[in-house]
């Protein structure tokens, strides 16, 4: 089965101050950190070895949280952000990331329930360099209002918190190990400088994922993801 190479190397200000002293993917959600309920979805899926990428200052926590772990955990720190594409580099540099097999990158912060076997298969069938997952299933954090007439101010419906209504990734991806061999030092980000690459060269698929989608970067989102781990529901 292929690694997988979790990213939790971020600054985190938009859940400071927390995470000033614990890094994001480590806040407890329900009765574990987030990064465990990523990590033992996959390891019930049979992905056993995670390459965990962190700032320095918080690997002995990542160290500490996985120091019983029945998985094969590599840890792999920087002093200061590398962005998520040089901070996965630098793993492929140091060995961490095998040459021969792709891996799947998954950002910790992000939270959804996932067919690992389906979503390797489609990417091993597919002949794209990088399978990353999409889903529409998210929903914004405000209401939406449709108005006739904005001078009037007349509503003719309300929303509230719908869903985005367009698909987005779900910072996870299948890659094979040249993407990352063939990246250069100014490709700092997946998002911005990686994925557009590959998408305009024909190079990149995606694997449609219809579960719920959370992310959980700010506090509302945050506190939404402990109540659905408190009433069972999340990753379901």
């Amino acid at each position: 089965m292929v690694r997988a190479v979790l990213l939790a190397a971020g600054y985190g200000t938009r859940l400071l101050p927390y995470t000033e002293i614990l890094e994001k993917a480590l806040l407890p959600i329900g009765s574990k950190p987030a990064i465990k309920w990523v990590t033992d979805s996959m390891g019930e899926q049979g992905i056993d070895v995670f390459v965990i990428c962190s700032l320095s200052k918080f690997r002995p926590q990542f160290e500490h949280e996985y120091r019983d772990a029945n998985s094969k955990v590599l840890f792999h720190s920087v002093e200061q952000p590398l962005g998520t594409a040089g901070h996965v580099r630098q793993c492929f540099r140091d060995g961490l990331i095998r040459s021969d097999e792709p891996f799947i990158l998954y950002y910790a912060d992000d939270l959804t329930k996932v067919d690992y076997h389906d979503l390797l298969k489609v990417h091993a069938s597919s002949g794209y360099d990088a399978t990353v997952v999409v889903t529409d299933n998210i929903r914004h954090d405000y209401s939406k209002v449709y108005m006739s007439d904005k001078e009037k101010g007349k509503v003719t419906g309300f929303e509230e918190k719908p869903y985005i209504g367009h698909n987005a990734w779900a910072g996870i991806a299948v890659v094979e190990p040249h993407v990352v061999g063939d990246l250069g030092d100014y490709d700092t980000d997946f998002g911005h400088n990686v994925w557009p690459r590959l998408a305009q060269q024909g190079r990149l698929g995606a694997y449609y994922n219809a579960h719920a989608w959370l992310d959980i970067g700010n506090t509302r989102a945050y506190y939404y993801a402990n109540k659905l781990a408190k009433e069972g529901k999340l990753l379901t």
